[in-house]
């Protein structure tokens, strides 16, 4: 089997598509996860979002600099993607916060991380997501929504206060 780096140098110098094939099936499972946690697991969605930013990322690989991850930079595209969805859709920035868990439900922490994500508005469940998700550095999660180091660090730091806020409902029934 090939390489990262093999199959992206023959993509972006022949523009092979077999070879970007082989790219898709390692990134595919990995790229919809992401999507799905900034999508509030809509499945459906996470899959459009992520078949889109495969074929965008393949009408510019010859734009793909060998500077960052190419996961880095399908990311980067999926949430510019992502981003346009909200905007076309106008979808709210926040969830409606009259939808209050219900703690007596027995959800387990999994269950009740995933629903105080959509309290967080869409740049603070991608800057989450990229965090603590994808195990990203600061860094490379704010090179992927392209804001400053310190936007992400603040995005970071409201979205912890409000999840935080959120769980501690869970963590008192436990």
């Amino acid at each position: 089997m090939r390489t990262e780096a093999q199959l992206l140098a023959i993509v972006v110098s022949t523009g092979d598509r077999q070879a970007f094939g082989e790219l898709v099936l390692i990134y595919q499972s990995p790229l919809r996860l992401v999507i799905r946690r900034w999508v509030l697991g809509n499945q459906a969605l996470a899959d459009d979002l992520a078949q889109e930013a495969f074929i965008k990322a393949y009408r510019g690989i010859t734009n793909f600099r060998f500077e960052a991850k190419f996961f880095t930079w399908l990311c980067q595209i999926s949430y510019h993607i992502f981003i346009e969805h909200c905007r076309k859709k106008k979808l709210p920035a926040e969830a409606d916060l009259t939808t209050v868990m219900n703690p007596t439900r027995g959800m387990d922490l999994h269950h009740d991380v995933e629903h105080a994500m959509r309290y967080l508005s869409e740049v603070e469940r991608v800057a989450i997501g990229l965090c603590f998700h994808q195990d990203l550095t600061h860094d490379e999660a704010a090179n992927i929504m392209q804001i400053p180091l310190g936007t992400l660090k603040s995005h970071v730091n409201r979205a912890k206060e409000k999840m935080s806020k959120h769980l501690s409902a869970w963590k008192e029934e436990n």
